[in-house]
This record gives structure tokens, C-alpha cells and sequence, in this order.
């Protein structure tokens, strides 16, 4: 029958885990390092069912990979938990596995967030880190078919709070963004090196220098296809 939940109490000074497991087979893990919380608290690791409602359309949620992560007390992570989802091979007819992502659910927006995910199509299994706890999920991501949807968040952009980095998404596969500062000087060249349609700029510049405050225009190509997008950074 599987395990659908997992309750521990999480000491502040070691390594812990929590694991569930369907009755397929499919195990998800939580990854808790020393430190992540200032306090002992106890943790819910647990599969879920009910989908919630996202903004991209170009997505399609795995719904046998949901879960959530949770805590007694409300905190949010000092350090980033890694996530590790295994499926099984007949789960991936009709999707393409390089396009999988875990992401987590922002309630307030009802949007997916998108984090850096790792795929390994040989042992059907994705990793990902996440400074947030949330609902989360794999997602296949398919890129736009224009550049007409492309969405922008958070626009403006503050570093101090937003730590994943501004995310372009519904972008055609294979898109580049040039950020300029107002004046016209280049700022950072950012590329869909993955090919899912999504970028994330940090916030800094070619060499590495955090941008300064102010409006910036980020010129988004694809092809003979150009959107511009005017963008913002607070700190």
C-alpha cells in the first residue's frame, strides 16, 4: 500500500530525511540538513491529490508526483532542502523526460515556481532544492509556440526577497535574452540553454556585479521573432 506521510522531529544539529512511497513504487525524499531551522520542530513530508491551478499553461503536472512539505511552525528554511522524486518507466509514455522540473506552488499568485531541477532519464528519478516549503510537484514543461505569452515575475525584481531570481516563462524553445539599462548599454546575455522555455536572470551583470536599482529593458528573440519587455530591480 505504500507510505503517503512521514512525521519526525528534526534536530538542529544533524542531517535528517523524511521518505514517502506509493504503492507503485514512486519514492519521494526530503533531504534536511544540519541547521536548516534554528529550532527543533517537527516535519510532515505527505503525497497529496487535489492539483492546484497554475498560471502557465504551457505545463503539465506528473499528479502522482504531488506532495507536500510542511512544519509545526510555520518557518521557512535557513538552507536549501533537496528533493529527490523516482518514477517509473511506463510513467513517462507521452511526456519527454529532459523537459521534467519539480516545482512548488505559490498559493498567493497561484502560479508554479520552477527550481533548478536535475533529470536522470536512466534511473527515472529528478532532483531539486527548494528554500521554501510549499505543495510541489513534477512538471513537464513545454515551450511556447510564440513569443505573444511571456511572463515575467517578480517585475520589479528585489534579490533580498525574491532569492529563485526574476523568471521569464512561455518562451519559445531555444530563446535569448539581452537585459539593457535604459540607456542602451548591455547589461547580461541570458539563453534557454535547457530548451523548456523558462530563463531566470539573478540580477547580475556579465561580470558577476549585482545590477543597480532602476528600469531595464530585456530584448527577447527568437528567430526573426522579438519581444521587449520593460523590467525593474529594487534593492
Amino acid at each position: 500500500t505504500g507510505k503517503t506521510e512521514d512525521n519526525q522531529d528534526i534536530p538542529t544539529n544533524t542531517t535528517s530525511g523524511l521518505s514517502i512511497q506509493d504503492a507503485a513504487g514512486r519514492i519521494i525524499t526530503a533531504l534536511i540538513e544540519a541547521d536548516t531551522f534554528g529550532s527543533v520542530l517537527s516535519m510532515s513530508l505527505k503525497s497529496v491529490t487535489i492539483v492546484p491551478a497554475g498560471s502557465w499553461s504551457g505545463i503539465r503536472v506528473l499528479s502522482f508526483t504531488l506532495f507536500e512539505l510542511s512544519n509545526n511552525q510555520g518557518l521557512q528554511p535557513n538552507k536549501k532542502i533537496k528533493l529527490t522524486v523516482t518514477y517509473n518507466s511506463g510513467d513517462v509514455t507521452g511526456y519527454t523526460q529532459r523537459f521534467f522540473v519539480i516545482a512548488r506552488y505559490d498559493s498567493v499568485n497561484k502560479r508554479w515556481i520552477i527550481l533548478r531541477s536535475v533529470v536522470n532519464t536512466a534511473t527515472y528519478t529528478i532532483e531539486a532544492w527548494t528554500d521554501h516549503l510549499s505543495t510541489f510537484a513534477v512538471l513537464e514543461l513545454s515551450p511556447a509556440a510564440t513569443l505573444s505569452g511571456v511572463k515575467v515575475y517578480p517585475n520589479p525584481f528585489n534579490p533580498a526577497t525574491a532569492s529563485r531570481g526574476m523568471v521569464f516563462e512561455s518562451l519559445m524553445a531555444g530563446s535569448t535574452i539581452d537585459i539593457y539599462t535604459i540607456t542602451g548599454e548591455k547589461v547580461i546575455g541570458l539563453a534557454d540553454s535547457t530548451e523548456v522555455g523558462s530563463i531566470v536572470w539573478n540580477g547580475n551583470n556579465e561580470a558577476g556585479v549585482k545590477a543597480a536599482s532602476g528600469v531595464y529593458v530585456a530584448v527577447i528573440k527568437n528567430g526573426t521573432e522579438v519581444k521587449k519587455i520593460k523590467i525593474a530591480v529594487e534593492r
